[in-house]
């Protein structure tokens, strides 16, 4: 990410901790695995843009995979 100009600010294990890291931080952007465990993803996502600091919410959708 460096490499790019970007920084990792943080990492979180659930959408609750993705919430409450956000908060202080103010990232421009957050990535979110649909299935990150706790409350669900939108109303993470949600709160995130509700704070109002520009954050912006990418949420990754893992698809299963297949030998070719």
């Amino acid at each position: 990410w460096e490499a790019q100009g970007s920084e990792v600010a943080g990492e979180a294990g659930d959408c609750v901790e993705a919430v409450e890291r956000a908060a202080p931080e103010h990232p421009d952007l957050v990535l979110m695995d649909l299935r990150m465990p706790g409350v669900d993803v939108g109303s993470a996502t949600a709160s995130i843009v509700a704070a109002g600091h520009g954050t912006r919410v990418l949420v990754l959708v893992p698809l299963p995979t297949r030998s070719l």
